[in-house]
């Protein structure tokens, strides 16, 4: 490990000059070493942020300092509050320190015994079983500080973000707004959630425990929103499963609920996306697979498209 004061590269120079403005961790002896380079394909992982192990006068940490190149803008101190909520449930690492002007946040360090989820560790049924109760669970908490909303977010994006294919994309974007304005009609009962189906931010232990990481998208959405980022990653297209956790989860299956399941998976494939083809086109980080990620998630948009997300389903909602 290295001292802040060998920081060399414009990186870790960045680093250590985030760690040294934290409150609480400035006067002690800081180490660092790079946790995990950041990836978005085959993987997804530790791409908004700069990821280190930081050890903090010996205590093991995990330290955070957000890229400033991200056109989603974090709100540190939201993040840090979200996480230490679910941290009380004994479902997160706690998070220690916090800085919004650097913007980065600290947090305690999972031990050798945790590793990174693949999709086929949450396809297990007990491991998926695990995973939608540890979900179900942060929706008991009091409110989060952030609202999300995934149209919106299409929204946003659909005026700067370029289209990977110009008729195929104003489809998908009128599909979307059809959809946002069906379920704003209808109505949401807004749930604190994790709100992240990212297989590489859940960690399993040797024992078989759960650990969900990175709360930056975090906050409150309506249940079936985090429900079908869940579904969408571990059971892509595979109703039967959509349909026993929309069970589940509201004690009965609708095609109504089943249809607003393939609305928000739908229009998270869009988001992705969109954001995807925007940071290829504007980050300067370009070894960062932006481009082969958005078009992969644009695929996902087209096959709903082709049979899984219907005309029909857009009327149930």
């Amino acid at each position: 490990m290295k001292s802040l004061n060998e920081a060399e590269s414009d990186t870790e120079l960045r680093l250590a000059a985030a760690l040294s403005a934290i409150d609480g961790m400035s006067p002690r002896e800081v180490r660092f070493a790079e946790a995990v380079p950041g990836v978005m394909s085959p993987v997804h992982r530790a791409v908004d942020a700069d990821c280190r192990l930081v050890e903090c006068d010996g205590e093991p940490l995990f330290a955070k300092v957000w890229w400033p190149d991200l056109f989603s803008a974090r709100d540190p101190e939201a993040v840090y509050a979200t996480t230490e909520a679910v941290s009380s449930l004994g479902l997160t690492p706690r998070p220690r320190f916090v800085s919004a002007s650097v913007p980065a946040i600290v947090l305690d360090a999972l031990g050798d015994e945790w590793r990174a989820a693949t999709v086929g560790d949450l396809r297990d049924s007990a491991v998926f079983d695990r995973l939608l109760a540890a979900k179900a669970s942060i929706r008991e908490l009091p409110a989060f500080p952030i609202e999300r909303d995934v149209f919106a977010d299409v929204e946003r994006l659909a005026g700067t973000a370029p289209l990977l294919s110009a008729e195929e994309g104003a489809k998908c974007l009128e599909v979307a707004r059809q959809a946002g304005q069906a379920i704003a009609a209808s109505g949401v009962d807004r749930k604190p959630a994790h709100a992240d189906g990212v297989a590489s931010n859940v960690f399993i232990s040797d024992n078989g425990d759960l650990q969900l990481l990175d709360f930056d998208e975090a906050g409150n959405v309506d249940p079936l929103f985090d429900l079908a980022l869940v579904l969408n990653e571990t059971h892509f297209f595979d109703e039967s499963v959509w349909l026993e956790a929309l069970e589940r989860e509201n004690g009965q299956a609708t095609d109504g609920g089943l249809a607003r399941l393939k609305a928000y998976a739908f229009a998270d494939d869009l988001r992705w996306a969109l954001e995807g083809a925007l940071m290829d086109a504007t980050s300067p980080r370009q070894g960062v697979e932006f481009l082969k990620y958005a078009q992969w998630r644009w695929l996902r948009c087209r096959l709903a498209l082709s049979g899984w997300f219907t005309e029909s389903d857009l009327a149930r909602l």
